[in-house]
């Protein structure tokens, strides 16, 4: 007989917590929705084992906490949104195309900016202080990649995960909570 596990918590109570964790006392009224829909899609649908719901959990509490952070942060200094942002490059493609090899070639040619894994796995800044070190923030990507390596080590052949190394942006789309890549994950 298959024993399957839930989340521990609801949408509201990883949103309480998210706040708790950052003392962070804003409402994020946007997560609401797509993370009651998500969190009962898992609990209800998905086959997770005891540790994948482990994971699970603590995965979108980290969302959840990068999402208070970027409100704190758009909030002290709304000049963010005022920022110039050059036109971007987009790759797309199907899953085994050669997508990651043509975005991670691109990348090493220095002509283009790219976004690091560790950037798009924790891009808020824990403090909200401009001076912050990244090195926690990095360190936490380094403990998940060193994590999905040992929970996936198959996956290492189509798409290793490396903290310093150019990513694709799936990481960070997820944080709008409306990402397709909760179903790989």
């Amino acid at each position: 007989m298959n024993v399957y596990s839930t989340l521990s918590r609801n949408a509201d109570a990883l949103l309480q917590r998210a706040r708790n964790e950052t003392a962070i006392e804003l409402e994020d009224i946007e997560a609401r929705e797509p993370l009651n829909i998500l969190v009962n899609s898992l609990n209800q649908d998905a086959r997770l084992n005891v540790e994948g719901a482990k994971k699970y959990e603590q995965y979108l509490l980290k969302i959840l906490c990068n999402r208070l952070r970027m409100k704190r942060d758009f909030m002290a200094h709304p000049e963010i949104s005022e920022q110039v942002i050059e036109p971007p490059v987009f790759l797309w493609g199907m899953p085994r195309t050669g997508s990651t090899k043509t975005q991670r070639l691109l990348a090493s040619s220095e002509d283009f900016n790219y976004l690091t894994f560790w950037q798009s796995h924790n891009p808020s800044l824990y403090s909200g202080k401009r001076c912050e070190s990244p090195q926690a923030r990095i360190d936490n990507a380094d403990e998940f990649c060193d994590w999905f390596a040992h929970a996936s080590p198959e996956t290492r052949y189509t798409h290793a995960l490396k903290s310093h190394e150019p990513d694709e942006e799936s990481f960070l789309i997820m944080h709008s909570l409306l990402s397709p890549v909760f179903i790989a994950f």
